[in-house]
């Protein structure tokens, strides 16, 4: 490249950049707009201050918050046994007994549908 072509990409540039920034601005500054609830939020403070009110702050009442309340040591827990909410129930084996349904000779039951 030539230095003249350089040169001109280098001015070239920097006008794009300058124009580009410019037009920024303008349409920041039209688009943006603040509500005057938002405006009167925005306004600064009177910087006196009423003694009065400070003494009267100081003299008020010490709160313990909350949080501090539940870093005191709580007491350590004590081991209880449990008994168990249902009592033991015992099963008792039942043995099967023959029915009028056996063969009359055996008088003995069967299982699945076969003789034993």
């Amino acid at each position: 490249m030539k230095q003249n072509d350089l040169l001109f990409l280098l001015i070239s540039s920097a006008i794009l950049v300058t124009v580009w920034v410019a037009f920024s601005i303008i349409h920041a500054s039209l688009t943006s707009s603040i509500s005057p609830i938002v405006g009167q939020e925005l306004s600064p403070i009177a910087a006196s201050f009423d003694a009065k009110m400070l003494t009267v702050l100081a003299s008020r009442t010490k709160i313990t918050p909350a949080s501090v309340l539940l870093l005191s040591p709580s007491p350590k827990p004590t081991i209880v046994p449990v008994t168990p909410i249902l009592p033991f129930v015992q099963v008792s084996i039942i043995t099967p007994v023959a029915s009028s349904s056996a063969q009359s000779g055996t008088q003995s039951a069967t299982q699945g549908g076969t003789k034993q």
